[in-house]
C-alpha cells in the first residue's frame, strides 16, 4: 500500500518552504532524503520526489501521550527555497 501526497504552495516571489512530519517515538533509518521507520510491526518509508535544493533536517521534538507527559519524538523537516508556486511530492509506502 502506498500514498502520494502533493503539496502546492501558491503565491509570488522567492520563499523558503517547509514540509513537516511529526512522528511517534521511534528509530529511523535515513537514506539520502528518504526515511524508513524502525518499529515493531508495520513500518513506513517516506520518500520525497527529489528536486533542486531539497534538504532534510531531523529534529528532536516531543509528543504528549497523556496530560502533562512529554515524550521525545522525531520531527522531519523537508525544506527548499525557490520561486512560487512550489510543489512538494511525497511517497509514503507501507513496509511489512
Amino acid at each position: 500500500m502506498m500514498w502520494v501526497i502533493r503539496d502546492v504552495i501558491t503565491g509570488k516571489g522567492i520563499h523558503k518552504c517547509e514540509l513537516i512530519f511529526h512522528l511517534m517515538p521511534m528509530n529511523l533509518k535515513k537514506n539520502d532524503l528518504s526515511i524508513e521507520t524502525k518499529t515493531i510491526g508495520t513500518n513506513i518509508v517516506i520518500s520525497p520526489e527529489k528536486s533542486d535544493n531539497l534538504k532534510l533536517t531531523i529534529k528532536q521534538g516531543f509528543i504528549s501521550e497523556s496530560y502533562g507527559k512529554r515524550v521525545k519524538a522525531p520531527i522531519l523537516i523537508y525544506s527548499k527555497k525557490g520561486k512560487l508556486p512550489m510543489e512538494f511530492k511525497t511517497l509514503i509506502k507501507v513496509k511489512q
